[in-house]
């Protein structure tokens, strides 16, 4: 029933997928609400990492790795919050694996359409998550 309960928790914020801006913007405490948190979490650790992996594939062997190493530093961080949370570890590895997917296929899409891995809202999600991850290490 707890594992019902927690899909059923977390389930909207995968099925109507925004913006990071507007997920933000419609949920002011978000940092107060542990559930919030591992949402923004995993998605910024999903694209912080599909980045990095883009900038070092692209040739960029200084700033893709850090970005790597930064995303999966931040899915650590968010599995860990979530297992306290009382999430399943199968559940985090299916959130990490839509939002890494989700993002990988936003970024081939900008590539192709736009000629630009950072177009609309794939690139304004990315800003966001590089000012959370710097807001967290201060």
């Amino acid at each position: 029933m707890k594992k019902i309960i927690l899909a059923l928790l977390f389930a909207p914020s995968l099925v109507f997928a925004e913006s990071i801006q507007d997920y933000f913007d419609s949920n002011p405490l978000w940092s107060e609400n542990t559930k919030d948190v591992i949402y923004l979490t995993t998605r910024c650790s999903g694209i912080l990492q599909v980045v990095g992996q883009h900038q070092i594939v692209v040739g960029d062997q200084e700033y893709g790795p850090a970005l790597l190493a930064m995303g999966q530093d931040l899915g650590l961080q968010s599995g860990q919050l979530a297992l306290e949370a009382g999430v399943s570890t199968e559940n985090i590895k299916e959130r990490m694996i839509y939002w890494m997917k989700r993002y990988a296929d936003d970024s081939i899409s900008n590539t192709d359409n736009y000629n630009n891995i950072f177009f609309g809202d794939f690139g304004d999600d990315f800003q966001f998550c590089v000012s959370l991850v710097k807001a967290i290490n201060k």
